[in-house]
Protein backbone atom coordinates (compact mmCIF):
# COMPACT_ATOMS: atom_id res chain seq x y z
CA UNK A 1 0.00 0.00 0.00
CA UNK A 2 1.31 3.58 -0.76
CA UNK A 3 -0.12 7.19 -0.70
CA UNK A 4 0.05 8.96 -3.33
CA UNK A 5 2.51 11.92 -1.88
CA UNK A 6 5.36 11.32 0.04
CA UNK A 7 6.08 13.90 2.93
CA UNK A 8 9.19 14.70 1.47
CA UNK A 9 7.81 15.92 -2.12
CA UNK A 10 5.41 18.24 0.17
CA UNK A 11 8.44 19.23 2.32
CA UNK A 12 10.21 20.34 -1.23
CA UNK A 13 7.18 22.12 -2.40
CA UNK A 14 6.54 23.99 0.83
CA UNK A 15 10.87 25.04 0.83
CA UNK A 16 12.63 24.92 -2.70
CA UNK A 17 11.03 28.72 -3.65
CA UNK A 18 11.91 29.81 -0.59
CA UNK A 19 15.23 31.77 -1.62
CA UNK A 20 13.15 32.73 -5.07
CA UNK A 21 10.84 34.62 -2.82
CA UNK A 22 13.06 36.15 -0.15
CA UNK A 23 14.97 37.58 -3.24
CA UNK A 24 11.51 38.57 -4.72
CA UNK A 25 10.63 40.47 -2.17
CA UNK A 26 13.90 42.12 -2.08
CA UNK A 27 13.26 42.94 -5.73
CA UNK A 28 10.25 44.42 -4.76
CA UNK A 29 10.72 47.27 -3.50
CA UNK A 30 13.31 48.01 -6.16
CA UNK A 31 11.00 48.22 -8.76
CA UNK A 32 8.85 49.97 -7.18
CA UNK A 33 11.29 53.08 -6.52
CA UNK A 34 12.49 52.33 -10.44
CA UNK A 35 8.51 52.99 -11.42
CA UNK A 36 7.73 49.61 -12.78
CA UNK A 37 4.06 49.45 -12.27
CA UNK A 38 3.65 45.20 -12.00
CA UNK A 39 6.86 45.52 -9.32
CA UNK A 40 5.59 42.53 -7.52
CA UNK A 41 5.22 40.27 -11.35
CA UNK A 42 8.40 41.85 -12.52
CA UNK A 43 10.21 41.24 -8.99
CA UNK A 44 9.44 37.34 -9.24
CA UNK A 45 10.35 37.00 -12.54
CA UNK A 46 13.49 38.98 -12.29
CA UNK A 47 14.46 37.17 -9.13
CA UNK A 48 13.81 33.41 -10.76
CA UNK A 49 16.19 34.89 -13.67
CA UNK A 50 18.68 35.84 -11.53
CA UNK A 51 18.80 32.62 -9.53
CA UNK A 52 18.88 30.74 -12.86
CA UNK A 53 21.74 33.51 -15.04
CA UNK A 54 23.14 35.67 -12.38
CA UNK A 55 23.84 39.01 -13.36
CA UNK A 56 23.08 38.59 -17.26
CA UNK A 57 20.60 41.09 -19.20
CA UNK A 58 17.11 40.90 -18.18
CA UNK A 59 14.20 41.39 -20.16
CA UNK A 60 10.06 42.03 -19.15
CA UNK A 61 7.84 42.92 -21.07
CA UNK A 62 4.14 43.74 -19.88
CA UNK A 63 1.76 45.53 -21.44
CA UNK A 64 1.10 47.66 -18.29
CA UNK A 65 4.76 48.75 -17.89
CA UNK A 66 6.16 51.19 -20.53
CA UNK A 67 9.32 50.45 -21.96
CA UNK A 68 12.00 51.58 -18.98
CA UNK A 69 15.43 50.67 -19.36
CA UNK A 70 16.65 50.28 -15.81
CA UNK A 71 20.10 49.22 -13.85
CA UNK A 72 19.55 47.46 -9.99
CA UNK A 73 22.39 47.58 -7.77
CA UNK A 74 22.02 45.21 -5.08
CA UNK A 75 24.29 46.42 -2.05
CA UNK A 76 26.78 44.66 0.74
CA UNK A 77 23.52 45.42 2.79
CA UNK A 78 20.97 43.94 0.92
CA UNK A 79 23.08 40.75 0.74
CA UNK A 80 23.84 41.01 4.35
CA UNK A 81 19.96 41.01 4.64
CA UNK A 82 19.35 38.14 2.85
CA UNK A 83 21.70 36.23 4.56
CA UNK A 84 19.46 36.79 7.46
CA UNK A 85 16.55 35.81 6.55
CA UNK A 86 17.92 32.81 5.19
CA UNK A 87 19.70 31.59 8.13
CA UNK A 88 16.33 32.50 10.01
CA UNK A 89 14.40 30.50 7.48
CA UNK A 90 17.38 26.99 8.23
CA UNK A 91 16.03 27.63 11.80
CA UNK A 92 13.02 27.24 11.35
CA UNK A 93 12.95 24.09 9.02
CA UNK A 94 12.16 21.72 11.98
CA UNK A 95 8.78 23.20 12.56
CA UNK A 96 8.04 23.19 9.23
CA UNK A 97 9.15 19.57 8.97
CA UNK A 98 7.08 18.57 12.45
CA UNK A 99 4.37 20.59 11.03
CA UNK A 100 4.11 18.84 7.69
CA UNK A 101 4.97 15.99 8.91
CA UNK A 102 1.52 16.12 11.81
CA UNK A 103 -0.63 17.67 8.71
CA UNK A 104 0.44 14.70 5.98
CA UNK A 105 0.24 12.26 9.05
CA UNK A 106 -3.38 12.54 8.80
CA UNK A 107 -3.99 12.56 5.33
CA UNK A 108 -1.62 9.50 4.88
CA UNK A 109 -3.63 7.58 7.61
CA UNK A 110 -7.13 7.98 5.98
CA UNK A 111 -5.70 6.86 2.67
CA UNK A 112 -4.47 3.72 4.73
CA UNK A 113 -7.17 3.41 6.13
CA UNK A 114 -9.37 3.86 3.23
CA UNK A 115 -7.56 1.43 1.21
CA UNK A 116 -6.83 -1.19 4.07
CA UNK A 117 -10.39 -3.38 3.36
CA UNK A 118 -9.27 -4.41 -0.41
CA UNK A 119 -5.88 -4.67 0.64
CA UNK A 120 -6.65 -6.71 3.88
CA UNK A 121 -8.65 -9.25 1.92
CA UNK A 122 -6.86 -9.55 -1.05
CA UNK A 123 -3.98 -10.73 1.65
CA UNK A 124 -6.55 -13.41 3.26
CA UNK A 125 -6.88 -14.83 -0.37
CA UNK A 126 -3.16 -15.53 -0.35
CA UNK A 127 -2.92 -16.60 2.61
CA UNK A 128 -5.59 -18.90 2.45
CA UNK A 129 -4.58 -20.40 -0.45
CA UNK A 130 -1.21 -20.34 1.27
CA UNK A 131 -2.09 -22.21 4.19
CA UNK A 132 -3.90 -24.73 1.72
CA UNK A 133 -0.87 -25.87 -0.20
CA UNK A 134 1.23 -26.00 3.36
CA UNK A 135 -1.77 -28.30 5.09
CA UNK A 136 -1.73 -30.77 1.59
CA UNK A 137 2.01 -31.10 1.84
CA UNK A 138 2.47 -31.19 6.18
CA UNK A 139 -1.21 -32.19 6.69
CA UNK A 140 -0.56 -35.96 7.29
CA UNK A 141 2.25 -35.41 9.60
CA UNK A 142 0.81 -32.07 11.59
CA UNK A 143 -2.29 -34.05 12.38
CA UNK A 144 -0.17 -37.08 14.18
CA UNK A 145 1.64 -33.80 16.22
CA UNK A 146 -1.84 -32.55 16.70
CA UNK A 147 -3.29 -35.73 18.26
CA UNK A 148 -0.06 -36.41 20.16
CA UNK A 149 -0.68 -32.70 21.48
CA UNK A 150 -4.05 -33.73 22.64
CA UNK A 151 -3.54 -36.85 23.79
CA UNK A 152 -0.61 -35.27 26.08
CA UNK A 153 -3.59 -32.67 27.21
CA UNK A 154 -5.79 -35.50 28.26
CA UNK A 155 -2.80 -37.39 30.40
CA UNK A 156 -2.17 -33.78 32.16
CA UNK A 157 -5.57 -33.68 33.33
CA UNK A 158 -6.14 -37.12 33.88
CA UNK A 159 -3.02 -36.77 36.66
CA UNK A 160 -4.53 -33.51 37.49
CA UNK A 161 -7.64 -35.05 39.15
CA UNK A 162 -5.65 -37.85 40.36
CA UNK A 163 -3.37 -35.14 42.39
CA UNK A 164 -6.46 -33.37 43.44
CA UNK A 165 -8.32 -36.72 45.18
CA UNK A 166 -4.31 -37.76 47.08
CA UNK A 167 -4.63 -38.50 50.67
CA UNK A 168 -1.46 -38.65 50.91
CA UNK A 169 0.27 -37.54 54.31
CA UNK A 170 3.03 -35.47 52.91
CA UNK A 171 2.47 -33.56 50.36
CA UNK A 172 3.18 -34.41 46.74
CA UNK A 173 5.20 -31.31 46.03
CA UNK A 174 7.11 -32.84 43.51
CA UNK A 175 4.24 -33.74 41.62
CA UNK A 176 2.40 -30.31 41.64
CA UNK A 177 5.12 -28.97 40.24
CA UNK A 178 5.58 -31.86 37.68
CA UNK A 179 1.90 -30.94 36.59
CA UNK A 180 1.83 -26.99 36.03
CA UNK A 181 5.14 -27.68 34.06
CA UNK A 182 2.91 -30.08 32.17
CA UNK A 183 0.16 -27.50 31.57
CA UNK A 184 2.70 -24.53 30.65
CA UNK A 185 4.30 -27.10 28.52
CA UNK A 186 1.03 -28.26 26.82
CA UNK A 187 0.37 -24.36 25.87
CA UNK A 188 3.61 -23.70 24.95
CA UNK A 189 3.04 -26.82 22.26
CA UNK A 190 0.11 -25.85 21.09
CA UNK A 191 1.58 -22.17 20.65
CA UNK A 192 4.24 -24.01 18.52
CA UNK A 193 1.21 -25.47 16.39
CA UNK A 194 0.02 -22.33 15.45
CA UNK A 195 2.99 -21.24 14.11
CA UNK A 196 3.86 -24.28 12.47
CA UNK A 197 0.09 -24.08 10.63
CA UNK A 198 1.09 -20.63 9.79
CA UNK A 199 4.32 -21.15 8.13
CA UNK A 200 6.59 -19.32 11.05
CA UNK A 201 9.26 -21.92 11.63
CA UNK A 202 11.73 -19.81 13.13
CA UNK A 203 9.05 -18.29 15.13
CA UNK A 204 7.71 -21.83 16.05
CA UNK A 205 11.55 -22.96 17.08
CA UNK A 206 12.37 -19.72 19.23
CA UNK A 207 8.69 -21.37 21.17
CA UNK A 208 10.30 -24.79 21.14
CA UNK A 209 12.92 -23.28 23.21
CA UNK A 210 11.16 -22.67 25.55
CA UNK A 211 9.63 -25.65 25.93
CA UNK A 212 13.12 -27.71 25.91
CA UNK A 213 13.49 -25.54 29.13
CA UNK A 214 10.39 -26.79 30.69
CA UNK A 215 11.48 -30.10 29.98
CA UNK A 216 14.77 -29.75 31.62
CA UNK A 217 12.85 -28.36 34.93
CA UNK A 218 10.61 -31.34 34.99
CA UNK A 219 13.67 -33.62 34.65
CA UNK A 220 15.35 -32.45 37.46
CA UNK A 221 12.07 -32.04 39.31
CA UNK A 222 11.58 -35.82 38.69
CA UNK A 223 14.87 -36.76 39.85
CA UNK A 224 15.38 -34.15 43.00
CA UNK A 225 11.53 -34.88 44.35
CA UNK A 226 9.54 -32.96 47.08
CA UNK A 227 12.99 -31.20 48.27
CA UNK A 228 14.31 -30.21 45.43
CA UNK A 229 10.46 -28.94 44.07
CA UNK A 230 10.14 -27.20 47.53
CA UNK A 231 13.58 -25.11 46.98
CA UNK A 232 11.86 -24.77 43.14
CA UNK A 233 8.52 -23.16 44.25
CA UNK A 234 10.46 -20.53 47.19
CA UNK A 235 12.41 -19.15 44.34
CA UNK A 236 9.70 -17.16 43.54
CA UNK A 237 10.48 -14.92 46.52
CA UNK A 238 14.27 -14.12 44.96
CA UNK A 239 12.42 -13.52 41.69
CA UNK A 240 9.94 -10.87 42.87
CA UNK A 241 12.98 -9.72 45.21
CA UNK A 242 14.68 -9.18 41.94
CA UNK A 243 11.91 -7.62 39.86
CA UNK A 244 10.66 -5.06 42.62
CA UNK A 245 14.68 -4.26 42.64
CA UNK A 246 14.81 -3.31 39.18
CA UNK A 247 11.35 -1.54 39.11
CA UNK A 248 11.98 0.88 41.76
CA UNK A 249 15.23 2.04 39.62
CA UNK A 250 13.61 2.00 36.41
CA UNK A 251 10.01 3.37 37.52
CA UNK A 252 11.20 7.00 37.54
CA UNK A 253 12.19 6.66 33.64
CA UNK A 254 9.06 4.49 32.70
CA UNK A 255 6.90 6.44 34.52
CA UNK A 256 5.83 3.93 36.45
CA UNK A 257 4.58 4.52 40.65
CA UNK A 258 7.76 3.16 42.95
CA UNK A 259 6.69 0.29 45.21
CA UNK A 260 6.09 1.80 48.98
CA UNK A 261 8.67 1.45 51.51
CA UNK A 262 5.72 -1.23 53.39
CA UNK A 263 5.52 -3.07 49.90
CA UNK A 264 9.24 -3.02 49.63
CA UNK A 265 9.76 -4.22 53.36
CA UNK A 266 7.53 -6.95 52.84
CA UNK A 267 9.59 -8.59 50.08
CA UNK A 268 12.93 -7.90 51.85
CA UNK A 269 11.71 -9.82 54.24
CA UNK A 270 10.46 -12.82 52.40
CA UNK A 271 14.19 -12.59 50.43
CA UNK A 272 15.86 -12.74 53.61
CA UNK A 273 13.72 -15.62 55.09
CA UNK A 274 14.34 -17.91 52.29
CA UNK A 275 18.02 -16.88 51.82
CA UNK A 276 18.38 -17.95 55.21
CA UNK A 277 16.62 -21.04 55.01
CA UNK A 278 18.27 -22.02 52.18
CA UNK A 279 21.84 -20.42 51.98
CA UNK A 280 23.32 -17.36 50.43
CA UNK A 281 23.66 -19.31 47.34
CA UNK A 282 19.74 -19.41 47.30
CA UNK A 283 19.91 -15.93 45.76
CA UNK A 284 21.20 -16.96 42.34
CA UNK A 285 19.28 -17.00 39.43
CA UNK A 286 19.32 -21.06 39.26
CA UNK A 287 20.13 -20.73 42.68
CA UNK A 288 17.21 -23.63 43.98
CA UNK A 289 19.27 -25.85 42.20
CA UNK A 290 22.72 -24.82 43.51
CA UNK A 291 22.58 -27.85 46.25
CA UNK A 292 21.06 -30.66 44.41
CA UNK A 293 24.02 -29.67 41.56
CA UNK A 294 26.29 -29.01 44.25
CA UNK A 295 27.14 -26.00 42.31
CA UNK A 296 27.24 -22.41 44.35
CA UNK A 297 26.86 -21.06 41.26
CA UNK A 298 24.64 -22.77 38.52
CA UNK A 299 24.09 -21.69 35.09
CA UNK A 300 21.19 -23.00 33.05
CA UNK A 301 24.12 -25.11 30.80
CA UNK A 302 25.09 -27.16 34.21
CA UNK A 303 20.65 -27.90 34.78
CA UNK A 304 21.08 -29.21 31.21
CA UNK A 305 23.61 -31.40 31.77
CA UNK A 306 22.40 -32.69 34.70
CA UNK A 307 18.97 -33.85 32.97
CA UNK A 308 20.77 -35.42 30.61
CA UNK A 309 20.19 -33.12 27.71
CA UNK A 310 23.65 -32.32 26.94
CA UNK A 311 23.22 -34.09 23.16
CA UNK A 312 20.19 -31.21 22.43
CA UNK A 313 22.67 -27.97 23.20
CA UNK A 314 23.33 -27.39 19.19
CA UNK A 315 19.54 -27.37 19.26
CA UNK A 316 18.97 -24.86 21.83
CA UNK A 317 21.83 -22.54 20.78
CA UNK A 318 19.94 -22.54 17.35
CA UNK A 319 16.86 -21.88 18.79
CA UNK A 320 18.00 -19.44 20.92
CA UNK A 321 19.19 -17.16 17.42
CA UNK A 322 15.99 -16.29 17.30
CA UNK A 323 15.08 -15.21 20.67
CA UNK A 324 17.59 -12.54 20.97
CA UNK A 325 18.90 -10.01 18.79
CA UNK A 326 21.55 -12.01 17.63
CA UNK A 327 23.28 -10.65 14.32
CA UNK A 328 23.40 -14.73 13.42
CA UNK A 329 19.77 -14.65 13.06
CA UNK A 330 20.00 -12.56 9.95
CA UNK A 331 21.46 -14.89 8.43
CA UNK A 332 20.60 -18.55 9.59
CA UNK A 333 17.41 -19.02 8.89
CA UNK A 334 15.02 -22.17 10.21
CA UNK A 335 12.61 -21.46 7.73
CA UNK A 336 14.53 -22.04 4.62
CA UNK A 337 15.76 -24.98 2.31
CA UNK A 338 19.45 -24.92 3.53
CA UNK A 339 19.35 -22.94 6.86
CA UNK A 340 20.58 -19.77 5.36
CA UNK A 341 18.45 -17.66 3.20
CA UNK A 342 16.98 -14.05 3.38
CA UNK A 343 14.87 -12.39 5.92
CA UNK A 344 11.31 -12.71 4.68
CA UNK A 345 8.59 -11.33 6.76
CA UNK A 346 6.27 -13.31 5.88
CA UNK A 347 5.61 -17.39 6.18
CA UNK A 348 7.07 -19.87 4.57
CA UNK A 349 6.20 -23.63 3.67
CA UNK A 350 10.19 -24.66 4.63
CA UNK A 351 11.52 -25.93 7.59
CA UNK A 352 8.48 -26.77 9.20
CA UNK A 353 10.13 -30.41 10.53
CA UNK A 354 12.34 -29.17 12.65
CA UNK A 355 10.25 -27.71 15.38
CA UNK A 356 7.67 -29.73 14.74
CA UNK A 357 10.26 -33.11 15.66
CA UNK A 358 11.59 -31.35 18.66
CA UNK A 359 8.04 -30.36 20.08
CA UNK A 360 6.80 -33.78 19.62
CA UNK A 361 9.87 -35.27 21.41
CA UNK A 362 9.66 -32.69 24.52
CA UNK A 363 6.01 -32.81 24.52
CA UNK A 364 5.85 -36.45 25.19
CA UNK A 365 9.12 -36.85 27.64
CA UNK A 366 7.41 -34.36 30.09
CA UNK A 367 4.25 -36.49 29.55
CA UNK A 368 5.85 -39.54 30.56
CA UNK A 369 7.38 -37.61 33.87
CA UNK A 370 3.56 -36.97 35.06
CA UNK A 371 2.88 -41.20 35.77
CA UNK A 372 6.35 -42.73 35.41
CA UNK A 373 5.40 -44.58 38.70
CA UNK A 374 2.12 -46.61 37.25
CA UNK A 375 2.15 -50.05 36.69
CA UNK A 376 -1.21 -50.33 34.84
CA UNK A 377 -1.53 -52.41 32.11
CA UNK A 378 -3.56 -49.33 30.47
CA UNK A 379 -1.05 -46.92 31.00
CA UNK A 380 1.91 -49.16 29.56
CA UNK A 381 -0.72 -49.53 26.32
CA UNK A 382 -1.00 -45.90 26.22
CA UNK A 383 2.95 -44.62 26.50
CA UNK A 384 3.55 -47.15 24.07
CA UNK A 385 0.97 -45.88 21.68
CA UNK A 386 2.21 -42.40 22.07
CA UNK A 387 5.47 -43.41 21.38
CA UNK A 388 4.76 -44.91 18.27
CA UNK A 389 2.14 -41.81 17.56
CA UNK A 390 5.68 -39.64 18.03
CA UNK A 391 8.05 -41.78 16.25
CA UNK A 392 5.52 -41.46 12.95
CA UNK A 393 4.69 -37.68 13.07
CA UNK A 394 8.91 -37.42 13.42
CA UNK A 395 9.03 -39.56 9.89
CA UNK A 396 6.13 -38.09 8.64
CA UNK A 397 7.64 -34.94 8.73
CA UNK A 398 10.98 -35.87 7.63
CA UNK A 399 9.52 -36.97 4.50
CA UNK A 400 7.28 -33.88 3.96
CA UNK A 401 10.57 -32.36 3.97
CA UNK A 402 12.62 -34.10 1.30
CA UNK A 403 9.27 -33.96 -1.22
CA UNK A 404 9.56 -29.78 -0.63
CA UNK A 405 13.10 -30.27 -1.63
CA UNK A 406 12.98 -32.28 -4.63
CA UNK A 407 10.02 -29.82 -5.17
CA UNK A 408 12.09 -27.02 -4.74
CA UNK A 409 14.65 -27.87 -7.25
CA UNK A 410 12.47 -28.85 -9.78
CA UNK A 411 10.72 -25.12 -9.33
CA UNK A 412 14.31 -24.09 -9.36
CA UNK A 413 15.48 -25.84 -13.08
CA UNK A 414 12.33 -25.14 -14.43
CA UNK A 415 12.71 -21.65 -14.36
CA UNK A 416 16.27 -21.15 -14.46
CA UNK A 417 15.39 -23.04 -18.04
CA UNK A 418 12.97 -20.22 -18.39
CA UNK A 419 15.57 -17.60 -17.65
CA UNK A 420 13.34 -16.54 -14.97
CA UNK A 421 14.60 -14.74 -12.06
CA UNK A 422 14.13 -13.19 -8.42
CA UNK A 423 10.63 -15.44 -7.81
CA UNK A 424 10.18 -15.75 -4.33
CA UNK A 425 9.68 -19.66 -3.88
CA UNK A 426 9.15 -19.34 0.39
CA UNK A 427 5.70 -20.05 -0.02
CA UNK A 428 5.13 -22.68 -2.58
Amino acid sequence: MSNGKSINSVFLDSVSKTPEQLLSKLLEGKLKEAGVKQYRKGAKALASHMLENGDQEFHFEDEDDEELDISIQISADDIALLEKQADALVGEIPEIVDRLAREQSREMLDDYRKDWFRYRRAEERDFSAFRWRLEARWGEALDDLRLLVDLCTDEGEKERARLSKSKAKRAPIARHALVQLHVRACQVAREILTLIENGFPDGAMARWRTLHEIEIIALLLHDGGNELARRYFDHQVVERKKAADLHQRTCRVSGSTPLSQKEMAEIEEDFDSVVKLHGKEFAGDYGWASRYLNNPNPRFANLAERAGAEASKPEYKYASYNVHASSTALRVRVGSLNGQGNLSAGSTNAGLQEPAQKTAQSILLISSLLSSRSRSIDHAILLHALVRLRDDAILKFETAAQVLLVDHQSIEEALFEQQIEDIDLSMI
